[in-house]
């Protein structure tokens, strides 16, 4: 008999065990889970690029078609050197950086440092392609001034320059990186269908006008592409606060950029100390 004042205790009630099969049930039922939705997704990013590809090229295709039937063959061979030329720009500004955010980002935790890690080189790395696309721009506008006379060309090249330099900006690598690279394909075909549009539209122009509309249709399409692609990626809560990448990360994405470019005996390199105070990344 317990004297009064003192503490009635309960026995300790036992968990039951969950037993081992069911356990290893399961885990065999997660992994599958997470095989299908790896795999699904996997033909959903490959199903939205084979679409992509052929509404681009399609599009593409079928206003040429039209420009021939009209007898515009004249416009035709304005707009595939200067959309060529363009083109390669496009290519140049990038410069292999989307593959080397694709990387980062395809091995990215869910740590805070590595995210602003990654985050200020693609802040750096912006940084780097839109020196690049000032220069080409400058190069394109020294021509059109003094190498080209009226016309066709000083239109479409002051026209375009909008759209080659926003493209230092694109989110190419990082959706990639997160394995929506459907998104980035389907995002790519806007800059196809806008300029199909332009070539339907300057079909009935005079040369100078003409190119005004090909080139303004070249940076509305590649302008709409980087709104799609900060749109999915918002949507996947990857949003970041931009800031002044500093000398020495730049010089480091430099190096590593160089080795995707001419990938030729180079050492091997190391990143820079991420600094959250400059870029910062929120996701899940």
């Amino acid at each position: 008999m317990l004297e009064q004042g003192a503490t009635r205790f309960k026995p300790a009630t036992k968990v039951k065990a969950v037993p081992l099969p069911v356990r290893r049930m399961s885990h065999f039922l997660a992994s599958r889970s997470r095989s299908f939705r790896g795999q699904r997704q996997r033909l959903t990013n490959l199903a939205l690029l084979v679409a992509s590809l052929g509404l681009g090229q399609g599009v593409i295709f079928v206003s040429q078609s039209v420009l021939i039937a009209q007898g515009r063959y004249d416009l035709l061979a304005d707009f595939g050197v200067h959309y060529s030329f363009a083109v390669l720009g496009i290519m140049l500004v990038d410069a292999g950086a989307s593959t080397t955010l694709a990387r980062m980002m395809a091995g990215l935790s869910r740590e805070a440092g590595e995210r602003a890690h990654v985050w200020q080189v693609f802040c750096e790395t912006s940084v780097i392609r839109f020196v690049i696309a000032a220069l080409i721009g400058l190069c394109a506008v020294l021509y059109v001034l003094y190498g080209a006379g009226e016309g066709f060309s000083r239109s479409y090249v002051m026209s375009a320059l909008p759209g080659l330099l926003l493209w230092a900006f694109n989110g190419v690598g990082l959706l990639d990186g997160l394995r929506r690279s459907g998104v980035s394909g389907v995002s790519g075909a806007l800059a196809y269908v806008a300029t199909a549009i332009g070539l339907l539209i300057a079909a009935h122009e005079p040369a100078s006008m003409a190119g005004a509309v090909l080139g303004a249709a070249f940076s509305i399409g590649y302008g709409l592409t980087l709104a799609l692609q900060w749109l999915a990626l918002a949507r996947v809560r990857l949003v970041a606060s931009f800031s002044r990448a500093h000398q020495g990360g730049r010089g480091e994405v430099g190096e590593e950029r160089f080795r995707i470019v001419v990938p030729a005996g180079a050492g091997a390199g190391h990143w820079a100390s991420p600094d959250p105070a400059q870029c910062r990344l929120s996701g899940g």
